[in-house]
């Protein structure tokens, strides 16, 4: 599931072309360089999934990683600052226990495509 995973990255330009269909059926999320920022810059097209409940199994998989840290060759590439705030925002969405929600309805990249 991309929502989730875009909001622990801070995606920062996930659009629905970023999302291709492998020839082996699999979903591929496409980054362009802009995840990872210490400031919260979230903007997606991915807001279908805003304020439902977040899946156990997935609450619990954002829990181990919160509780082993980030994986090495994760943590290798970011700085001190970006580490602490991929935590901090995986610790946010198992404590809301719900996808994010943008109030403001500004988080949308531009254009769409």
């Amino acid at each position: 599931m991309t929502a989730p995973f875009d909001f622990i990255i801070n995606s920062t330009d996930r659009k629905g072309g970023h999302i291709l269909l492998g020839g082996d059926g699999r979903l591929y999320a496409i980054d362009n360089g802009l995840s990872f920022h210490c400031e919260f810059k979230l903007r997606t097209v991915i807001w279908e999934w805003a304020g439902d409940p977040l899946p156990a199994d997935l609450a619990a998989d954002v829990a181990r990683m919160i509780d082993g840290g980030l994986p090495a060759d994760v943590a290798d590439l970011l700085t001190l600052l970006e580490r602490d705030a991929v935590l901090a925002r995986a610790s946010a969405l198992v404590g809301e226990a719900c996808f994010p929600t943008d109030p403001s309805g500004r988080r949308h990249p531009w254009p769409l495509v």
